[in-house]
Formats: structure tokens, C-alpha cells, sequence
């Protein structure tokens, strides 16, 4: 089992490099952008394929009333191992795979637990059991991290985030170093991070991300997962915008949110009514009575002063 299930290698040419060039089990390769990875493995067809497919499979197998031995384990495991195979995620498959196989392992040393297994269907479910709590902990901490940089999180998100900041940035020097290669007569070597398990895919693109001043973040429009293709404090992904058809959360997102605003703020709603009032007050005053622009533009530049200062002022409070 462990011959077949290895993981991926990553390598990069330079700490600022952002393209991550992964080889798979079979020696074949991809590239990937930083943190594109990640977004295979949190992607809907890979939730699927890692979840729902991976018990199905389970369920499915056609010996599995058989009792437990090596044998049967390695058969079993062979048999999901080919189950779950998909072009379009290499690294979602590749990753189960390794992954899987320790929950095996610790299912194995597990004597106790041993002893109650009737069948090898009753030693995959437990087995299954334990990727599961692996997979579910990668998930709650994608979550975390991205509520964090978002400035969305709550107490806990918070809390989840700063100890996974932690443990990664032990990580940092290391993931982040570039991968020397070697040249040898007629074959080159170079140096590459091996990925066995999910957790460790996310810290290894958290750090690359960290590196490229990059980090997943949660669309304040449409609640997906997207990495900000320009400034870091980006709200809106490039996706299309729910109920906007050819318009992206970045195009119509801000605008969206200022009449969600304006419908529940009493304050702002009175604040747009004035100055759009100011605004038509000047507007006429600049054809009419053009002596009294300066004083409407004084009261326009104060209402917008304090605007500015009481929206701050809630933003520091949600912050703190």
C-alpha cells in the first residue's frame, strides 16, 4: 500500500515564483498557480469525489463481508485506490489516496479496535471514519484562514486561524526555500516537497500564498472561496454575479452592497437623501445664483466629513 500511495511532489524555481509544477505517482506533471491546489481540492466536483464518491465505493465493494486479513485490506484498498481516479483533479485523487492509506495505517496499530471488526467492510468504515475527521479539519481551517483575511471571522474562526498561522509559519522557510535541481550527464535532479495529506497541502499553499502577498479570501457577494488577482483588500471575486448575467462580483458587487446598506441604515439613508438634495441645490445654484454655491458646497464637505468619520469609527468597533 504504500507503494501505491504516495502523495504528490512539489517543486518551484524561486521563492517569488508563482507557479507550483507538481509530479503525480505516475512520474506524469502539472503546474498550478499558486493556490491553485487548494482550489482543485475545495472545488464541488472534488468535495464530491472525496466524499460522497469515496463512500460510495466503499459501500460498493463486492467482497466486502469478507473477514480481515492483509489480503483483504489489500485488495479492498486497490480497489478504491483505481475507483477514484479523475483527470481533471490529479491532486485531489493523488492526495486521497496517501491520505487514505494512513487512516489505514492507524487503523491497523489500533489492537483494540481491531478486535471488534467483523468483516473488512467494518474495517473501511472505521478507516473512513478517521480520513473523514482529516478532510473535515482541512475544511474547517480553509474556512477559518479565509473568514480571517476577509475580516469576516468570528470568535472561533478567529481563534482556529491564529493556531493554524502558527503551526504554518514553522513551515514557512522551508516551503517557501527554492528547490535547487542539479545537472546530471543526460538527467536532471531537482529538488522536490513531498505532500501526502491534505492539512499538509494547505499549509504548503498558505505559505507560497503568504510569499506572493497572496491569501484566500470569501467573496463579500457571493460567500465563494477566490484569491484577489490585484490588491490585497479586494472584496469581490471575478466569478458571475449571482443575478447578474455577464457582470462579475468585483463589477457589481460594491454597488449591491450600498443599497443593501442604504435599505437597513436609517443613517445612511438620510445621509444619501441630503447630499443628493445638496447636489441638485448646487447644481441649480450654479445657473441661478452662483454667489451661493461655496456656502451649499461647505455644508456638502461637512455632511461628507462626518459621514467619513462615523463610518470609520464602525469599522474600528467591528474590528476590535
Amino acid at each position: 500500500m504504500n507503494r501505491i500511495a504516495t502523495g504528490i511532489k512539489v517543486y518551484f524555481n524561486s521563492k517569488s515564483d508563482r507557479i507550483n509544477h507538481v509530479v503525480f505517482s505516475d512520474n506524469s506533471q502539472k503546474t498550478y498557480d499558486v493556490g491553485g491546489m487548494l482550489f482543485e481540492v475545495i472545488s464541488d466536483d472534488s468535495i464530491y469525489l472525496l466524499n460522497d464518491k469515496v463512500k460510495n465505493m466503499i459501500n460498493a465493494f463486492p467482497n466486502k463481508q469478507d473477514s480481515v486479513s492483509i489480503d483483504s485490506i489489500a485488495d479492498y484498498f486497490k480497489w478504491l485506490y483505481h475507483s477514484i481516479e479523475s483527470e481533471k483533479l490529479p491532486v485531489s485523487a493523488n492526495l486521497f489516496k496517501s491520505t487514505f492509506n494512513e487512516a489505514i495505517k492507524q487503523t491497523l496499530v489500533n489492537e483494540e479496535q481491531m478486535a471488534e471488526f467483523h468483516t473488512i467492510e467494518d474495517f473501511f468504515n472505521f478507516a473512513y471514519s478517521l480520513y473523514f475527521e482529516h478532510l473535515s479539519l482541512f475544511s474547517v481551517y480553509v474556512e477559518a484562514i479565509a473568514a480571517e483575511a476577509s475580516k469576516i471571522s468570528d470568535r472561533f474562526q478567529h481563534e482556529l486561524a491564529e493556531s493554524f498561522i502558527e503551526m504554518a509559519n514553522e513551515y514557512y522557510d522551508e516551503y517557501t526555500r527554492r528547490c535547487n535541481s542539479q545537472q546530471m550527464p543526460g538527467n536532471s535532479l531537482i529538488d522536490t516537497i513531498p505532500i501526502t495529506n491534505f492539512l499538509q497541502l494547505l499549509v504548503f499553499e498558505y505559505c507560497r500564498m503568504k510569499a506572493n502577498r497572496k491569501a484566500i479570501k470569501i467573496c463579500a457577494n457571493c460567500g465563494c472561496f477566490f484569491i484577489p488577482k490585484g490588491r490585497f483588500d479586494t472584496l469581490y471575486c471575478f466569478l458571475p454575479a449571482p443575478g447578474h448575467p455577464g457582470k462579475t462580483c468585483h463589477d457589481v458587487g460594491a454597488h449591491i452592497k450600498r443599497q443593501q446598506n442604504r435599505k437597513s441604515d436609517a443613517y445612511l439613508q438620510d445621509y444619501h437623501r441630503k447630499t443628493c438634495n445638496l447636489y441638485n441645490i448646487i447644481r441649480r445654484a450654479k445657473k441661478c445664483n452662483p454667489e451661493a454655491v461655496p456656502y451649499f458646497k461647505k455644508q456638502l464637505e461637512a455632511m461628507q466629513n462626518e459621514y467619513r468619520e462615523r463610518t470609520q469609527i464602525k469599522s474600528d468597533l467591528e474590528r476590535s
